[in-house]
């Protein structure tokens, strides 16, 4: 704000502004509005330690600046007029004070047409450093600490079911592919009933074909058998005929000489 009076006394020293008053006047209040403020955020700051006595004698000290910023002013009719109430009881009544100055030079910058993005205000920003502070106190500090150790817990535990997960979703997947592989399935059952009669015929041809075999090889066997008899049987009908030729022979040669003796 006060900047933006200083361009303008610059530019336009008699310029009025809204209320009549001339940016220069209006600037030289708000430049000791400004030191009194200093001191206020100084004492605000202190007042844990500075206590109650301070705060009066700095609020006194504010109105006086402001009486004879007033006085310097004569009767000109274009002066702007600030009144200040305070009750100095401890911190809170601190806060007010400076809220309170801080509407007032919001109003005058109001006035002023200032466009300048104003600052936030001291309260809300004492209030919040005092919100920022009150985390740093130890029992927050511990129940953070239990909330951290709960979540390494947590996330211990999330890891180390990590692989049951997995094992869920793949079950899961197997599932989905069995949904539609169900499907077929009363096809094929259908299929393998109606091929059960081929299937036991198929199974007494084989039976058949391994008897038919057992009987082959017991018909093969014999007729080893019968040929080595019947080569033997050959040997010995040979034999024989030898022996019969003999015979018949020794015995006609016996009929020969017995007829030459009748004869």
């Amino acid at each position: 704000l006060a900047n933006d009076l200083k361009s303008v006394e610059q530019e336009s020293p008699d310029l009025e502004l809204e209320q009549g008053n001339k940016a220069s006047d209006i600037s030289k209040q708000i430049s000791s509005l400004q030191h009194i403020l200093d001191q206020c955020e100084n004492t605000l700051h202190q007042s844990g330690n500075a206590g109650t006595a301070q705060s009066t004698n700095i609020a006194k000290q504010l109105m006086q600046e402001l009486q004879a910023s007033s006085d310097r002013s004569g009767d000109d009719t274009n002066r702007i007029t600030y009144e200040l109430y305070s009750t100095p009881t401890g911190s809170k009544d601190n806060t007010k004070l400076f809220a309170d100055i801080e509407k007032r030079v919001a109003s005058l910058e109001n006035g002023i047409g200032s466009t300048v993005e104003m600052q936030k205000p001291i309260a809300t920003t004492l209030a919040l450093l005092e919100e920022k502070l009150s985390l740093l106190d130890e029992n927050k500090l511990a129940i953070v600490e239990t909330k951290i150790a709960s979540l390494s817990d947590a996330l211990e535990n999330s890891s180390a079911t990590m692989e049951s997960s997995e094992k869920v979703d793949n079950l899961f997947e197997l599932m989905n592919q069995w949904d539609s592989t169900s499907q077929q399935v009363p096809m094929i059952v259908e299929r393998l009933v109606s091929l059960k009669g081929v299937h036991e015929q198929g199974i007494s041809a084989v039976n058949s074909i391994h008897q038919l075999q057992k009987d082959q090889s017991s018909v093969t066997d014999l007729l080893k058998s019968t040929a080595a008899s019947f080569q033997r049987l050959e040997t010995a009908f040979e034999e024989n005929k030898k022996i019969i030729n003999s015979n018949v022979t020794s015995l006609e040669e016996r009929m020969a000489k017995l007829e030459a003796r009748l004869s």
